[in-house]
């Protein structure tokens, strides 16, 4: 009885309230929609910036190529299928797909930054 109660006052608070939570909803949703460019945009440009310095450039030098070079080359593929896996959960979240699971994942990117996913 006190349950039918309750949900019957949680109804009606949530159907007086229901425009400013849907008001509140699509806020929400601009506001990770532009994290979301955000965290891309940051992104890309550590992974390019990655690429250059720990990749391309002792490759392109002469001599031996370092030690641990072939582990920056395996960091950078993971971290480009990383790239990917964000954009494609982020564009998931938009239509409300997005898993728990990458709702975590994108989280963390944005706290912690790359390292942080890619050393899991």
């Amino acid at each position: 009885m006190a349950r039918e109660v309750h949900g019957q006052a949680l109804a009606r608070i949530l159907q007086r309230d229901a425009d400013m939570i849907g008001t509140q909803l699509k806020l929400l949703s601009k506001v990770l929609a532009t994290y979301a460019e955000w965290i891309g945009a940051r992104n890309d440009i550590e992974i390019k910036e990655f690429y250059r310095e720990s990749v391309v450039k002792p490759f392109a030098a002469t001599g031996d190529l370092p030690a641990g070079w072939d582990q920056d080359v395996r960091t950078y593929l993971r971290g480009s299928s990383l790239a990917e896996q964000l954009v494609k959960a982020l564009s998931q979240g938009e239509s409300g797909r997005m898993t728990i699971e990458r709702r975590r994942s994108c989280i963390d990117l944005f706290d912690n930054g790359c390292d942080a996913v890619l050393s899991r």
